[in-house]
């Protein structure tokens, strides 16, 4: 099992210049001969300047030069069933990721591991608050953008938040295992919708977990780990969710007129709970759990508020990129007038959670497809007599100056795309501030 801790005096690849690449190439470069790959390197200017700044070489991941290391420490992004990851692994050549390496490791602090199709981040982010609330000195890295190796070694617990590209490389559990739920998205990387999940409860797979949490509220992921003998359902058992409150036994936390009183959130709110007593074996104080809530703001581009225009809320869900997430954006608006926003990048992904979604709403909603899954959006709201309105090209300004003529007082304009974001424009983060700046343009008078 390779670790973090063992690199020293290797031949290795660091592949990807992003942000794990960047804090990988800092950590391993003064001590191991390094060599940064990516699949463009005359056309990237970060991975340039990377392998300038620390006197490293910079090439194409050929086999030369994939066969000759002792490991490949790969970015998130850069899938292990690539053939040309594949190849150098059956002779001998393995291949892993920054968080599994450091999940290797032994720490001093607790591990609390997070992973989900949905939630995530949400959940990751309520248990440090919780935890820091209550005394705890307490980390949060991860997918949620801080790489691990940034983290403080000498905190108490640890609080990573875990993609299905990271978990599938574990060969270490966290202490305390969270899962949110378990719905299908990144099948270009995993190849799958069944090697998507096995990759994702893989995290799970291996030893030190003491404690599986999974969320009651998604009978595939209750199903799919109904072998776990540690398992605890969060939701339903300890920390249950009630209408507009959560509660353990005589502990109750009011969540009206807060964000976390909407469903799915109240749910990462009781998962993140029931992590944080799993992991300090200590009931969380009331007042803790009460500062948070009256506190607690959304993530950026989760059911993010940017504006209301003319009585029009503009809500930015640029993060939502499977029908799984937007299906919970609608349900948090269950009865108000929607104008949904959906397009992006295709990676076959099954709509069809979403199409029900849709069929089956009471309250209005009108729909807006733009960017490259026109097409294949079309098709399955034609084929379920779902009317809908189209926009050329990415046309996310256009789509959002339509979404403006199509809504009332009182409308919610929900940009939840339902896929990733097209590599041409960025990633989420990047749609995210192309919608707030197309929102922010509604409200400048023509000259």
């Amino acid at each position: 099992m390779n670790t973090l801790s063992g690199l020293t005096d290797k031949t290795l690849v660091v592949w990807g210049a992003g942000i794990d690449g960047r804090a990988a190439v800092a950590w391993l470069a003064p001590c191991n001969r390094v060599t940064l790959v990516v699949d463009d390197p005359d056309d990237n200017l970060p991975a340039q300047q990377l392998a300038a700044e620390h006197g490293i070489p910079l090439t194409r991941p050929t086999t030369e030069v994939l066969f000759a290391q002792d490991l490949i420490v790969r970015a998130p992004g850069v899938s292990r069933y690539r053939p040309d990851v594949l190849a150098p692994a059956a002779a001998g050549v393995p291949s892993s990721n920054l968080a599994a390496l450091w999940m290797a490791d032994d720490h001093a602090g607790t591990i609390i591991g997070v992973t989900g199709t949905k939630g995530k981040s949400t959940t990751s982010h309520l248990t440090a608050l919780l935890l820091r609330a209550a005394g705890y000195i307490a980390n949060l890295g991860g997918n949620i953008g801080v790489p691990v190796l940034e983290l403080d070694e000498s905190a108490e617990l640890h609080v990573v938040e875990i993609s299905s590209y990271m978990a599938a490389d574990m060969e270490r559990s966290p202490d305390i295992g969270v899962l949110t739920n378990l719905g299908e998205d990144h099948l270009t990387w995993h190849g799958s919708i069944e090697r998507y999940r096995a990759d994702k409860l893989n995290l799970f797979a291996h030893d030190r977990l003491r404690r599986l949490i999974v969320s009651g509220a998604d009978d595939t992921a209750v199903a799919a780990t109904s072998s776990s003998r540690s398992r605890i359902i969060s939701g339903t058992e300890g920390w249950v969710v009630g209408d507009g409150f959560v509660e353990h036994e005589s502990r109750r936390v009011d969540l009206s007129n807060t964000p976390l009183a909407r469903m799915h959130f109240a749910l990462d709110l009781c998962a993140a709970l029931t992590a944080v007593e799993e992991a300090t074996s200590a009931p969380i104080p009331l007042a803790a759990v009460e500062s948070v809530v009256a506190d607690y703001r959304t993530l950026p581009s989760r059911l993010e508020p940017v504006a209301t225009i003319d009585g029009v809320e503009y809500i930015d869900d640029a993060l939502a990129s499977n029908p799984f997430s937007a299906c919970a954006a609608l349900a948090a608006y269950p009865d108000r007038a929607v104008v949904l926003l959906l397009g992006g990048e295709d990676r076959g992904v099954n709509l069809s959670p979403l199409i029900y979604s849709l069929r089956t709403r009471t309250a209005p909603v009108s729909i807006i497809l733009f960017s490259q899954t026109i097409a294949r959006f079309a098709a399955a709201l034609d084929a379920a007599s779902l009317g809908y309105e189209q926009c050329d090209g990415d046309g996310l300004d256009s789509a959002v100056h339509l979404a403006h003529s199509l809504a009332s007082p009182g409308t919610v304009v929900l940009f939840s795309p339902s896929v990733p974001t097209p590599v041409a424009v960025g990633n989420y983060r990047d749609r995210s501030r192309l919608f707030k700046a197309a929102v922010a343009s509604l409200s400048i008078p023509p000259i």
